[in-house]
């Protein structure tokens, strides 16, 4: 019984959750085979230029023919076409099929006769590989506004009730879709490549520049604009019918017959329509705070405006660097020539020259909002020069020099207390004869500071041992396998487990 196999595409592609489609495909092993890769491309090209003529099957006679005519291949054998046909039709890329005849001898009768026929799978290889010989390295695409016009008058066609397929609209929607975000995509890659980097500094892009900017403007202003109704259709569509129009859709059969007994699952065809119109929606809405592909489209195409602007301003300043002045200062120099008076000369060069000795002055910078001022509204800065010659020095007025030994003795006094009662407060919490901090929950923050001072300047000495400023002999253990936190006036400090020994003998804190 014939049945129709229903394929709802869109051009982009399905992510499939069978292990099965992810297999090896061994109808590319041609394209990167060990040996013989330049016969292999040789015969399944002119597979696919006579599929692309209509003509399926060729002989063996014909394939040999043509392999020999190709430069560099006039001794191609019989016994490697036989070998070449074996290995790619044990790959897949085409299927043989023996020629019945009428045998005349045995040899005839004993010695099988094929035509070959190119695989699907090949056809879309050798397909894409001249697309891409067609390419080149650059990448394509294009900024155009119609497109989005069409896809806007597709999405409302789509949306309509009139008399064509629903299917039919569906997928000329899609296509156009796919269409604008290939070409835009491709684009902005090509703006974006280094090739494109390096023609923008050559002066010859000054040449196009104006179209080349006239084209992107045209671009942001026309498709901003289709844009804007394409996002107000899809604000104002209702889910509901949206939902019945692809309940339509998944239940109605392909174009094309196909003799193969399938079963469609018309859930998965609509939940695949509804994954292709949310990816539809993303592309021209914002969502959730992220921009839409469309808002970055916008974005980046007014970036490459901007950089190319740049680099017009760049090249444009390097070019003016070349041009040559000569008729300018002889026609300055014909001012000079006809000016009698000396003074209107120094006054004319005061103005086409400027000052012949510039000085700048570090002075006082001006405050409050002058902005808008002129140079002789605001007030003068005085500054002193001092000569310039060697030896010079200002001059100094002897000054008395009075010794204030009291405050000395004070301020000696009151440090000398300071450091005794830090060491008090250290010596509390010595313990046998050591200061474990991971043992303690408070160190005062000048205890802390001085055995934080110990740290660093045992990390100088191999021994480890430190002098302190008490006058004692300090062996400092620091554990790094253990982290321990330390509590003081102004806070928490978590270091490594620091113990301090002290090898002055036992250190009785009622000794000082």
């Amino acid at each position: 019984m014939l049945k129709f196999k229903k394929t709802v595409g869109d051009g982009m592609g399905r992510i499939s959750k069978n292990l099965e489609d992810y297999r090896k495909i061994s109808e590319a092993s041609y394209l990167v085979a060990d040996q013989n890769v330049h016969r292999y491309r040789i015969i399944l090209r002119y597979f696919f230029v006579e599929h692309e003529r209509m003509r399926d099957y060729l002989y063996p006679n014909d394939i040999l023919w043509h392999v020999r005519s190709v430069e560099g291949m006039e001794e191609y054998k019989d016994a490697e076409l036989e070998q070449d046909l074996a290995a790619l039709v044990r790959w897949g890329n085409i299927t043989p099929r023996q020629e019945v005849r009428n045998p005349k001898t045995i040899m005839e009768f004993n010695k099988k006769s094929f035509r070959y026929q190119i695989a699907p799978y090949t056809v879309q290889i050798e397909r894409m590989l001249a697309g891409l010989e067609q390419s080149g390295d650059e990448f394509q695409g294009s900024l155009d506004k119609r497109p989005f016009e069409k896809l806007l008058l597709a999405l409302r066609a789509f949306l309509s009730q009139d008399d064509v397929p629903i299917l039919e609209k569906w997928q000329d929607m899609i296509d156009l879709f796919s269409t604008i975000r290939t070409n835009t995509a491709d684009y902005l890659a090509y703006v974006s490549s280094a090739n494109a980097e390096e023609n923008m500094q050559k002066d010859n892009f000054l040449v196009y520049k104006d179209r080349f900017v006239a084209y992107l403007r045209d671009f942001i202003v026309g498709s901003h604009q289709t844009a804007l109704k394409i996002q107000a259709i899809l604000l104002d569509l209702d889910r509901d019918e949206l939902d019945r129009m692809f309940d339509e859709i998944s239940q109605k059969p392909d174009f094309a017959p196909r003799f193969e007994e399938i079963v469609p699952n018309v859930e998965e065809k609509k939940e695949e329509l509804f994954e292709i119109w949310d990816s539809f929606v993303m592309w021209f809405l914002d969502r959730d705070g992220n921009l839409c592909e469309y808002s970055i489209l916008q974005a980046r195409t007014d970036d490459t405006i901007k950089k190319i602007t740049r680099n017009i301003k760049r090249l444009g300043e390097r070019h003016q660097q070349h041009i040559s002045r000569k008729r300018d200062y002889l026609h300055i120099a014909k001012w000079f020539a006809e000016e009698a008076d000396i003074e209107r000369a120094h006054e004319l060069s005061a103005i086409v020259f400027g000052l012949p000795e510039v000085r700048h002055y570090v002075v006082t910078p001006e405050t409050g909002s002058g902005a808008y001022r002129e140079i002789w509204e605001t007030e003068p800065d005085w500054k002193l020069l001092k000569p310039r010659v060697q030896g010079y020095r200002e001059r100094t007025k002897p000054t008395s020099f009075t010794l204030n030994t009291e405050e000395k003795e004070a301020a000696k006094e009151a440090y000398l207390q300071a450091l005794k009662n830090t060491e008090a407060k250290m010596l509390g919490y010595v313990r046998d004869g050591e200061i474990d901090l991971s043992v303690l929950t408070y160190v005062d923050t000048s205890v802390r500071k001085v055995l934080l001072g110990w740290v660093s300047q045992a990390m100088l000495e191999e021994s480890k041992v430190v002098l302190t400023e008490f006058g004692n002999r300090v062996r400092v253990r620091v554990d790094e396998s253990e982290r321990i936190k330390i509590e003081s006036d102004d806070g928490v400090m978590e270091i490594p487990k620091i113990t301090f020994t002290f090898e002055d003998g036992d250190i009785d804190v009622n000794e000082r």
